[in-house]
């Protein structure tokens, strides 16, 4: 059976089976198919699952389909029941169906039902062999279930995930609107908000659940108030590591409930009896999140026991008592933190978001971690992070091209942090063709040893670094295919297109580089007089392999721009001699290019290379992919009035006659206008309005002109303002209070609505300015 064949016939048991539970005889409340769950044997996804409480996490049994015998599915059988809190299986073989059930660690045939008798060719044959089942799980989830204080650790991750995703289209939802209602751009996108925020929260409820800090009435709207009161109680090192920011959205109520939910469902478990499961838990669910968080799991290190030690952005716990600086994303920090608490490990000496928040502290012996965060920055950031490299840097001043990556401006201030003799271990980006790289290399040529440059199979560098002289010491260069190994001195100074010709190139083409066959010019000695040659040349196989190479795989330049980009990236030419012989293909500007082969052969004539060179396998990294179209409504008409038809059910504000209605007979003072008006002189208390026809209209206080105003954004041209002052300034206020909130609302079902910030917000100018009501810049506090 195929799995789309598969799919089709576990939809339609699920069908029968929430059919038969709707009967309301049997104890399960929901059929899920194919749900994904943490297991000892990685991530798995039964077939189907019957839950008694899916928000508890409260399973009571699932279904296998192996391909041919029942004995086949028994490894998964055990790793999902063990995650899933069972003692029993059920695997639904071709030919009989076996329900497993686990005792002492053993498993044992429980019942096994053979189907050759049953009919299970048609319809009704596999509703009958279903409804069997039901009733035969309906017993064994009651009488085989696990006792909480055997319940695994992976059991308690499942549990905790399924809050997480239970909560987080609210989170992400919240977090939205949050970002509509801010004016400057926000550093991470809504989704990553969401999940920071819904792992802070899953952090510091599993931390007062094993410390049993949290009042057992507390309900879910006042769950935040309590957990931030109680985090007060906790040991300091916790209570700076899990503490709210004041960045930090509101939990939603839909999120409270069900993070209530789980605080009652880990009271009942006691987790607090058996710390170790917490912890186990805990591991589990930064190994499966980190990615997600903004973590990575560091390279392997040197085996040095310098100290202090810095990690960055690190899902894997640091689990020695040395002394240590954690920077990674607030929620990746929560979970070191916790973890380091429950096995007893001093805390981190310092710990920050980012590299640059660290503050004074003292110089790192060991650096190791992951680089990654490959937002651009604006104009602005990049004067603060210069700022920030002189600190780090104080004798020298890099000026970085602008396109520079985030990461590229930690990676130099990580350098220059470290303290003499450190040993540095990172994962990054693949910077070896980027523009900001030759700084770089200045600074790695100068004060660093460079010990290992790999290529990492899931793309990206695995760079190991000593902050001491060079001297003699080897450079270990592990490429794509082959690993080499050069002297120091034998790379310092030269172009930095020659550490990723020696990484990806093949050993015949390396060869013609090393014994001068092929050469990467200089401004200096580019072959000005055969640029016709260099361009055919850059046409050949070989020609544009070494230009993927150096070039990080941008397409090959045109021939206007082949010499700056050339030398800029550092292209090998051949000999001048081969130049020269190329010049024998006829071949003249405007004239179709001679074919790829044509120039093949005539190199290898010369290089004695083989003209038909295989293709090398792409990079992981290559030129920025676009960015994806903004995600919002097909037709941006049809959600305005959508908008319109939504936010202002109950009609637009009339003002000040609808303000009025709370006063007997307030004395007026009458207005005659000819449209809109704007304030133009004032002097003490008397100000002077004026219309489109510029007639001029005199009051007497601040708060009678600026209502005035207001009232003529509708077009009238009769206004009857209270004379009473202090009563026009209570009705204006109470005008502008309902055009805010108004607004506020615009802004939230807007940024619900559409998923980019600058199209949603464009929307609600939109439609705001649609509407006869005052501009917002008239409103806005």
């Amino acid at each position: 059976m195929n799995q789309e064949t598969l799919l089709l016939l576990c939809r339609q048991l699920a069908h029968w089976a929430e059919a038969a539970i709707h009967q309301g005889r049997l104890p399960f409340r929901k059929v899920e198919v194919f749900p994904e769950i943490l297991t000892p044997g990685g991530p798995l996804s039964p077939p189907l699952v019957f839950w008694i409480n899916r928000d508890s996490f409260m399973a009571g049994g699932f279904i296998l389909f192996p391909p041919k015998e029942a004995d086949q599915a028994l490894d998964a059988g055990i790793h999902g029941a063990h995650a899933l809190g069972l003692r029993h299986f059920v695997a639904w073989a071709p030919r009989e169906l076996v329900i497993w059930e686990i005792r002492q660690q053993a498993v044992f045939r429980f019942k096994t039902i053979p189907l050759s008798a049953s009919g299970t060719g048609s319809a009704e044959g596999f509703q009958e062999t279903l409804h069997r089942v039901l009733e035969e799980l309906k017993l064994l989830s009651v009488v085989g279930a696990v006792p909480p204080e055997q319940l695994s650790s992976h059991y308690l991750a499942n549990l905790s995930l399924a809050t997480l995703q239970a909560s987080a289209p609210f989170l992400a939802e919240a977090c939205q609107v949050r970002q509509g209602e801010q004016h400057r751009a926000p550093s991470l996108s809504p989704a990553a908000m969401a999940d920071s925020k819904g792992t802070l929260t899953l952090c510091r409820l599993i931390a007062l659940v094993l410390q049993d800090r949290l009042p057992p009435t507390v309900q879910p709207e006042g769950l935040e108030r309590a957990m931030h009161f109680a985090l007060d109680t906790l040991p300091e090192d916790l209570r700076f590591t899990l503490g709210a920011t004041e960045e930090e959205i509101a939990l939603p109520t839909e999120s409270a409930v069900r993070f209530h939910h789980l605080f009652r469902r880990l009271s009942q478990l006691r987790l607090d009896t058996v710390p170790e499961r917490g912890a186990e838990a805990l591991q589990l669910l930064l190994s499966h999140q980190g990615s997600l968080l903004g973590g990575a799991m560091p390279p392997e290190t040197d085996g040095s026991a310098a100290t202090p030690v810095l990690t960055l952005n690190s899902t894997h716990p640091f689990s020695q008592r040395d002394s240590l600086i954690e920077v990674a994303p607030a929620a990746i920090l929560a979970y070191t933190a916790l973890l380091r608490f429950l096995a007893d490990l001093p805390p981190a000496l310092a710990f920050a978001g980012d590299i640059f928040s660290l503050g004074t502290v003292d110089l790192p012996a060991r650096i190791y971690g992951t680089l990654g965060a490959n937002r651009i920055p604006s104009s602005g950031e990049r004067k603060t992070l210069t700022a920030h490299l002189r600190r780090s840097w104080p004798s020298r001043r890099f000026v970085l091209p602008p396109g520079t990556p985030l990461w590229g401006y930690e990676f130099l201030y990580l350098l220059g942090l470290a303290a003499e003799g450190c040993r540095i271990d990172l994962h990054t980006p693949d910077w070896l063709c980027a523009d900001f790289r030759t700084p770089l290399l200045e600074v790695l040529d100068e004060q660093f040893t460079l010990a290992i440059l790999a290529r990492r199979p899931e793309g990206g560098l695995h760079i190991r670094l000593g902050k001491t002289p060079p001297g003699e010491a080897l450079t270990l260069l592990n490429g794509s295919s082959e690993t080499r190994t050069l002297p120091c001195h034998a790379v310092r100074g030269s172009h930095p297109a020659i550490y990723p010709l020696t990484l990806d190139l093949p050993t015949e083409i390396l060869t013609l580089i090393n014994e001068g066959d092929l050469g990467i010019p200089s401004a200096a000695t580019w072959p000005t007089p055969w640029e016709r040659e260099v361009f055919l040349f850059s046409r050949s196989s070989l020609g544009r392999m070494l230009w993927q190479i150096v070039s990080g795989g941008q397409p090959l330049p045109r021939r206007a721009l082949l010499r700056e980009n050339a030398l800029q990236q550092g292209l090998p030419l051949p000999a001048t001699e081969t130049l020269k012989n190329l010049r024998l293909l006829s071949w003249a500007d405007g004239d179709p290019l001679p074919t790829t082969a044509v120039l093949d052969a005539e190199l290898a004539l010369w290089l004695g290379t083989d003209p038909l060179l295989k293709p090398l396998p792409p990079q992981a990294v290559k030129s920025a992919p676009l960015p994806p179209p903004p995600s919002g409504p097909a037709n941006s008409r049809d959600l305005a009035e959508e908008l319109i038809r939504d936010i202002f059910v109950d009609g637009l504000p009339r003002f000040p006659e609808q303000y009025l209605y709370d006063h007997y007979r307030p004395r007026l003072q009458e207005f005659t206008i000819a449209g809109p008006l704007v304030i133009g002189d004032e002097f003490f208390e008397r100000l002077t309005l004026y219309d489109p026809q510029g007639t001029a209209v005199e009051v007497e206080g601040r708060e009678t002109a600026r209502a005035l105003v207001l009232a003529s954004c509708d077009g009238r041209t009769h206004i009857a303002l209270p004379c009473d002052r202090q009563l026009t300034e209570e009705i204006l206020e109470r005008y502008l209070t309902d055009l805010r909130n108004l607004h506020r609302v615009l802004v939230q079902q807007t940024h619900r609505r559409i998923a980019e910030p600058r199209a949603a917000n464009a929307m609600v100018e939109r439609v705001w300015a649609s509407l006869p009501i005052p501009r917002w810049d008239l409103v806005a506090p």
